[in-house]
């Protein structure tokens, strides 16, 4: 595990250049591309790493549609796609990985701009999701990724950016399928009895939404998955550590309900905070009652780390002393380190993120041509 600890610790000491340096833009744009690179690089240049390693690749090598009416029927029509543009150019399965981790962590740092400080949002990505999630659940990861987009699109008003994201996420990992009520936010405006009163706005709204929501039912039909969305439902299946996971989740939950006006927290981000904390507070319900399987909504909880990367990098406004600001900060950086020994050292399927560099041969271009 000692990659690992290399990985966190370099993190960290970037923070502390950036600390000190904060008020310096070039210093901190410099900072903020070094690490971003770096943790494209250490994700996306693993080498059999994760317990699904060896099924995602066989499906690059194997399972690889050719037809386009494969790709229609393959289970993830996004993902099948990438694969075959992928192979036909004839890129290693390195490469490939190298491009979705590419694609997952660029949106957080995108968001985390919009946030009071940047570094913090990124840092709470860390453990969790550039490192659990980008490596271990990939499909997933790409999903939540661009997650992290539209929340950015929703906050800036970009419509129909959302909307092409939307479909692609849907289309890598059905579970994305949670963040379309964010498109509704869209309509929440001062505007919106005015919109509302336009026939033609109406049906494109309502379309739009029966169009997503028919193409899933549809996607899960074709795919012949109802067996598979049935034993997550109903079979008597648990998640190691969704309880955990799902208390985590509150805690931002609770922080924004007790502290949002100091954390300074308006307008539709508001509105998505407040969304993400009843879905908080359900998930933790139905986990902690046992109401349906745990992992069923383990799954979908996985995007409220897009909520940990909002609320977190706020939470030193509560305070106006600067002493007490910089101590928050730092305990969330130990928070995150804690959370990550204990993924490391007790989690079940710690063991299967064992670390390895990509050989240095397969990241030559030219060998794979």
């Amino acid at each position: 595990m000692t990659p690992y600890y290399i990985y966190f610790g370099f993190c960290t000491f970037l923070y502390l250049i950036h600390f000190f340096n904060i008020k310096n833009l070039k210093i901190d744009k410099l900072i903020s591309f070094i690490l971003l690179v770096f943790i494209i690089s250490f994700t996306g240049l693993r080498y059999e790493v994760g317990s699904d390693w060896q099924n995602y690749l066989y499906m690059y090598i194997f399972n690889s549609p050719i037809y386009v009416a494969d790709i229609i029927i393959a289970r993830d029509i996004g993902y099948s796609l990438l694969i075959n543009i992928f192979n036909f150019f004839k890129l290693d399965y390195v490469i490939f990985n190298l491009f979705l981790s590419f694609i997952s962590i660029i949106p957080v740092f995108i968001l985390s701009k919009n946030n009071p400080n940047w570094f913090i949002g990124v840092f709470m990505a860390i453990p969790y999701f550039f490192t659990i999630c980008v490596m271990g659940y990939v499909r997933q990861g790409v999903a939540i990724g661009i997650g992290f987009l539209l929340v950015y699109c929703v906050i800036n008003n970009k419509k129909y950016s959302f909307i092409f994201l939307i479909i692609f996420a849907i289309s890598i990992h059905k579970a994305a399928i949670a963040l379309l009520p964010l498109f509704f936010l869209f309509f929440i405006d001062d505007k919106i009895l005015s919109f509302f009163s336009k026939t033609k706005n109406i049906i494109f709204f309502i379309s739009f939404l029966l169009f997503i929501v028919l193409a899933f039912f549809l996607l899960i039909y074709f795919q012949d998955q109802w067996a598979i969305v049935y034993h997550y439902i109903k079979i008597e299946k648990s998640s190691q550590g969704a309880l955990l996971r799902s208390i985590n989740y509150l805690i931002p939950a609770i922080l924004f309900i007790l502290f949002y006006k100091k954390m300074q927290i308006t307008g539709k981000l508001k509105i998505i905070c407040s969304l993400f904390s009843i879905a908080t507070f359900f998930a933790f319900m139905l986990i902690f009652f046992g109401m349906i399987s745990s992992t069923f909504v383990d799954r979908f909880s996985l995007f409220f780390i897009i909520f940990s990367v909002l609320i977190f990098p706020r939470v030193y406004l509560i305070f106006q002393n600067k002493f007490h600001q910089n101590l928050v900060n730092l305990n969330l950086i130990i928070y995150n380190f804690v959370i990550m020994f204990v993924w490391m050292h007790f989690s079940v399927n710690g063991h299967h993120m064992k670390y390895n560099f990509v050989p240095f041969e397969k990241i030559i271009l030219l060998n794979y041509f």
